[in-house]
């Protein structure tokens, strides 16, 4: 019967604000390299593949965004994490309605915009949470 008694592991300490706004900023970065990626291989090497993902001007705009943003949020800014969400996902909604890429829909990467705006959206969350006191 000893497959039944299994020793439980401890429970996780829950998430503090500062490692919150930590993984924000890291985040943030990685779609700031993806958007100035994507939109130099569209307006530079007018890669037709990165034009039709939504890749151009406004992409490397919202990657300096993106970029200024996790830049701050790595430095302890709790106010870029917010607007980090907000401006990804109106990025999001404009990229699915087609507005950016000139009305081709770009669906296809409209389940990862959903777990990226999740994972934003709880962090953020965690992040703007009062600190524990001692």
């Amino acid at each position: 019967m000893r497959f039944f008694n299994k020793q439980q592991a401890p429970p996780e300490p829950p998430e503090t604000p500062e490692s919150a706004l930590r993984g924000i900023g890291t985040l943030l970065a990685a779609i700031a390299g993806v958007n100035l990626v994507a939109g130099a291989l569209a307006v530079f090497a007018q890669w037709d593949f990165a034009i039709a993902q939504g890749g151009g001007w406004v992409s490397v705009v919202a990657g300096v965004g993106y970029g200024v943003l996790a830049f701050m949020a790595l430095r302890g800014f709790k106010w870029a994490a917010p607007i980090g969400v907000v401006l990804f996902v109106v990025d999001s909604l404009l990229a699915v309605s087609g507005t950016l890429t000139g009305g081709s829909v770009v669906s296809i990467w409209m389940i990862t915009r959903i777990v990226v705006a999740y994972y934003l959206i709880q962090g953020t969350r965690t992040a703007l949470r009062p600190g524990a006191s001692a």
